[in-house]
């Protein structure tokens, strides 16, 4: 497949760990990985002087869905956020400010702040009673605006009518766990035993999310070894880069756009 290239930066490749690309790193985020980082420094739509501040003068993504989890870290960023200087300079000014005078996010946060917990995310809420881990609290976050009223755990009005006790579906959060941690690669295959069996390098699959779904191993040198599967696939690989290289060079060199494809290409 090939490192710093298109496919490599969605599906990783080449670091070793199958960590380089954006699915490992989602996957690790929504298994609670505290060290997984998704998207750089976010796509800068929420946050300070972000898309949307640029817009309305007021950063109404954070207070909305708040700051913690992979959504809406993922959309924050703010001016250091792949989209965070898109509008600011042009525009010189929020033409939607009226939006936000008329409903301050002061109000908005402090109405939402007035709601109950429900307790569906957080510890011992609905998903972690359920599943013994809080992949949806993982996935959208516990703290701050909508996202705080979602959580609450086992002190949440939904959350706190769960009995104590084992989680009936824990095999199940595990299961999926175990999945993205394997995707993310932080945890061997089940299916190594069976593809070690195979030639070295007979899949063409290297360090990638596929990679470590399936337990495939690069060469001794790093790279995967040539075979008959990988040079049946090389045409593929080839055409890709070779459509992608161009296309990235071109768009580079245009306001905007360039930046927005070599941010998303990680050049």
């Amino acid at each position: 497949m090939g490192s710093n290239n298109a496919i490599s930066q969605i599906l990783g490749g080449g670091s070793g760990d199958g960590s380089g690309g954006l699915v490992p790193q989602l996957a690790a985020a929504v298994a609670g990985d505290p060290n997984a980082t998704v998207l750089g420094e976010g796509l800068g739509i929420g946050g300070p002087n972000g898309l949307i501040a640029d817009l309305t003068g007021a950063d109404i993504g954070g207070a909305v869905l708040g700051t913690q989890g992979v959504i809406p870290v993922g959309l924050a960023g703010g001016n250091d956020g792949l989209l965070g200087t898109l509008l600011g300079g042009p525009l010189g000014g929020a033409p939607l400010a009226p939006v936000v005078q008329a409903l301050p996010t002061s109000t908005l946060t402090g109405a939402l702040a007035q709601v109950p917990q429900l307790g569906v995310t957080g510890d011992g809420g609905v998903v972690d009673a359920l599943l013994g881990v809080d992949l949806v609290g993982n996935l959208v976050g516990t703290s701050g605006g909508v996202t705080s009223v979602l959580a609450g755990g086992s002190s949440g009005v939904i959350g706190g009518q769960i009995p104590a006790g084992p989680a009936p579906l824990e095999p199940v959060g595990a299961a999926v766990v175990g999945l993205l941690d394997v995707v993310a690669g932080n945890a061997s295959s089940p299916l190594a035993n069976v593809t070690s069996a195979l030639p070295e390098g007979s899949l063409p699959l290297g360090d990638s999310a596929v990679g470590s779904l399936l337990g495939t191993v690069s060469g001794a040198s790093g790279g995967a070894t040539s075979s008959p599967v990988s040079g049946a696939l090389a045409p593929v690989t080839s055409a890709v880069s070779t459509v992608v290289a161009p296309a990235s060079g071109t768009l580079g060199s245009v306001p905007v756009v360039g930046g927005l494809v070599t941010g998303l290409l990680g050049k």
